[in-house]
Order: structure tokens, then sequence, then C-alpha cells
């Protein structure tokens, strides 16, 4: 079970990663969408989506060392697969609103 979550937290994580680094081009067909003009990004979301991507990277890897040691060990470590998805999930959501937040065209926008 732990195997088997850890390969779905890989893929998981290489899906956020490819999310982060298409995050221009996202906010991008949104402003062509919603006739908001041209986007321009700002200077911080190249930072922004290097160092996301490099915190998805390393909560897998603290969670596939953390579940190796556990398992050889003899004891459960199911958990810590879950425990690292919910917390790249959180980074991946925590990223992406910082990101918006640098945009005041999309923090004005109305649904």
């Amino acid at each position: 079970m732990t195997l088997s979550l850890l390969v779905f937290g890989l893929l998981a994580t290489i899906f956020f990663i490819g999310a982060l680094s298409g995050l221009p081009d996202a906010f991008k067909i949104l402003y062509e969408q919603r006739d908001l003009g041209t986007y321009t990004p700002d200077d911080a979301i190249p930072g922004l989506i290097v160092a996301g991507s490099i915190a998805e990277a390393l909560i897998w890897l603290a969670t596939a060392v953390g579940s190796i040691l556990m398992t050889v060990r003899g004891k459960r470590a199911f958990y810590l697969p879950l425990i690292g998805g919910v917390v790249s999930f959180t980074v991946l959501i925590v990223i992406v609103s910082v990101a918006l937040t640098t945009d005041p065209t999309l923090l004005n926008l109305k649904p």
C-alpha cells in the first residue's frame, strides 16, 4: 500500500510541477477569455514557480525517505504518503493564491 501511494504521489508531484510551470499561460488564457487586455506576469511569478516546484519535489522526497525508513524498520508507513499528499496540495494552493494576488486585474475580476 505504501509503495502504491508513493508512486501515485510521484505522479501527482510531476503533475503539480507541470501545473505550476503553466501558471503564466493559464493566466494569459484567462485574460484572453475575459477580454482583460494583455497579460504581463509580475516579476515575482518566475520565483514563485521555482520555489513551488522545489517545495513540491522536496515534500515528495521527504515523504518517500520517511516511508521507506519506516517500512524497513517494520512499521506501518501508509499514512506518511497521505500526509505528504495533503501538504503538497496545500503548498500548490498557496503558491497559486500568492501568484493570483500579484495581479490586481484578476483580483478585481467579477464572476
